[in-house]
């Protein structure tokens, strides 16, 4: 799950399943990739994202891929 959202720039995902590597990418509404980064979710671990001063204020689309 990924929440809040919307947010204020603390993004917070947690993964239910399994452990897994993924892939975090954040694509802006024209469908451009943003940012990326690679991490490994242990199951029931909580990964922090502070975008704040990453990207400008607006709205992005959070795609997941383990």
């Amino acid at each position: 799950s990924v929440y809040p959202n919307p947010t204020d720039g603390i993004v917070r995902i947690r993964r239910a399943g399994e452990a897994a590597d993924v892939r975090v990418e954040l694509l802006d509404v024209s469908g451009r990739l943003v940012l990326v980064e690679r991490l490994h979710l242990a199951s029931g671990a909580e990964h922090t994202m502070d975008l704040r001063g990453l990207v400008p204020a607006g709205s992005y689309v959070l795609r997941l891929n383990a």
